[in-house]
């Protein structure tokens, strides 16, 4: 989805795969997610879940120098669930995960491209 995004917003941005072709190189984790109790019932029973996903990343220019640290982007969502409903819920906790895989790139492209970025790139190359 990232990549998705930057090819959309920054369409004269090339992307190579040998990272000693390129000026900014982009380190990200595997997105990680969780899902955990939030709230139950008076028996016990969940009726809601936190959903958490979170990316870190960091930002480096050709020579290895640190454009942005690493860095935590996370999102988190509230589900509300039924046993009753269970492959419904299944198919909410997926929507809900892609809305917020697309807040954290959305949010992971403002931090990159931001002037302070750009600045701290030019300064050391």
């Amino acid at each position: 989805m990232l990549m998705r995004m930057l090819k959309t917003r920054s369409p004269n941005l090339k992307f190579v795969d040998n990272p000693k072709d390129a000026d900014i190189i982009l380190k990200t984790s595997e997105l990680r997610r969780e899902r955990t109790p939030f709230s139950l019932d008076a028996l016990g029973k969940v009726e809601e879940y936190e959903l958490y996903l979170e990316l870190e990343f960091s930002l480096f220019d050709a020579s290895n120098n640190i454009l942005l640290p690493q860095s935590i982007i996370s999102s988190t969502r509230i589900m509300p669930y039924d046993i009753l409903q269970s492959s419904a819920s299944d198919q909410e906790s997926d929507f809900l995960y892609e809305d917020m895989e697309r807040e954290i790139a959305s949010k992971l492209f403002g931090r990159i491209t931001a002037s302070d970025i750009s600045n701290n790139f030019l300064k050391k190359n």
